[in-house]
C-alpha cells in the first residue's frame, strides 16, 4: 500500500471516528422547548434556527379538544427547557402542575398582543375563542413574542433570533397580501362548518361562519332543524369539516341540506403553517 492510501484510509477511519461524536455533541447542544399545537411548529423552528430542538406534546391521533396531559407529557417536559404556550385549554391543567412540580421548566405565553374573539363557549357563556393561530395578524404577534422568549433562553444568539423573527413576520404579511387578493370575490359569503375553528380567519377576510357545532356538542333536533334552514336560505354548497374530526357529522348534516352539497376537509391544525393558510384560502375559494 503506499503512503497517498494509506494516507487516505487513515484520514476516513478518524473522520468515521470523530465527526458522529461531533454530531451527537452537537445535538446534545441544542436547547429542547415543546410547543402547545402543530401549527407553531414551523414559526418556533424557523425563528429559533439549529440551536433549538422543537417538539410537540399533543401525540398523533390527537386534537388539542380531546388531549389531556399525561404521564408522557410530564416525562418529554422532564427535558425541555422551556415550554409556549398559546391559551388552549389543556394548557391550564399543564400550567399548573409544572409550577408545582417541574419549575424548572420556563413557561412563555405567546398570546400577548393578540386580538381575542368571543366563542359560544359551554352552558351558554361566552369564552376566548382559542383558535387564535388561525388570524395572521395574531400570529404575527406569535412570532415576535417567539422571537422574545428564544433569545431568554440563548441570550449569545438574541440578534440573530430577532432577525429570524422579524424575517418571519414578513413571510406572514406577504402571504396575508396574497390571502386578501383570493378572498376578496367571497367577501360577505357564509361558510358553513361542522366544528367552529374558522371564526378568526372568516372575521380577517369578511366572511360568516355558520357552525352545525353548539357549546361543543352536536346539535339536537331543534337546533339541527334551525341550522339546514339558515344554510339553504344562505344557498351555500359546501359544508366543511376540520381534518382532525372526521366527516360522519358533516355527510350526515349536508344530505339533510341538499343532495347536491359538497363536504369538504379544511386543516386548522397545519404543522406548515404557512403553506397551511394558503391551502386553507383556496379550498374555500372553490367551496363557497
Amino acid at each position: 500500500m503506499n503512503r497517498r492510501r494509506f494516507f487516505l484510509l487513515a484520514l476516513a477511519l478518524f473522520l468515521g471516528t470523530v465527526l458522529p461524536c461531533f454530531g451527537a455533541r452537537m445535538y446534545a447542544s441544542r436547547i429542547k422547548v415543546f410547543v402547545s399545537i402543530a401549527p407553531m411548529l414551523e414559526a418556533v423552528s424557523d425563528i429559533g434556527g439549529p440551536r433549538f430542538e422543537v417538539g410537540l406534546l399533543i401525540p398523533p391521533g390527537y386534537t388539542p379538544e380531546n388531549f389531556s396531559p399525561n404521564s408522557r407529557t410530564f416525562n418529554d417536559l422532564s427535558h425541555a427547557k422551556a415550554l409556549l404556550t398559546i391559551g388552549m385549554p389543556y394548557e391550564k391543567t399543564l400550567v399548573s402542575r409544572l409550577r408545582q412540580s417541574m419549575p424548572q421548566v420556563r413557561l412563555f405565553d405567546m398570546t400577548d398582543g393578540m386580538t381575542f374573539r368571543d366563542f359560544p363557549g359551554h352552558d351558554g357563556v361566552p369564552a376566548p375563542d382559542p383558535h387564535v393561530w388561525l388570524s395572521l395578524q395574531n400570529m404575527e404577534c406569535f412570532a415576535l413574542n417567539a422571537g422574545k422568549a428564544l433569545a431568554q433562553l440563548l441570550p449569545e444568539e438574541a440578534r440573530d433570533i430577532q432577525m429570524r423573527a422579524n424575517v418571519y413576520v414578513g413571510k406572514l404579511r406577504k402571504l396575508r397580501a396574497e390571502l386578501v387578493a383570493i378572498m376578496a370575490p367571497l367577501k360577505g359569503k357564509t361558510m358553513l362548518v361542522t366544528h367552529p375553528a374558522f371564526g378568526y380567519f372568516a372575521a380577517d377576510f369578511e366572511l360568516r361562519q355558520l357552525a352545525v357545532e353548539r357549546e361543543g356538542k352536536e346539535p339536537g333536533p331543534q337546533e339541527l332543524g334551525e341550522f339546514i334552514k339558515l344554510a339553504q336560505a344562505e344557498n351555500c354548497r359546501t359544508l366543511f369539516f376540520p381534518l382532525q374530526h372526521g366527516d360522519r357529522l358533516a355527510y350526515i348534516v349536508a344530505k339533510r341540506i341538499s343532495l347536491t352539497m359538497d363536504v369538504k376537509p379544511l386543516d386548522p391544525l397545519p404543522k406548515a403553517y404557512l403553506e397551511g393558510m394558503k391551502q386553507l384560502a383556496d379550498a374555500l375559494q372553490k367551496g363557497l
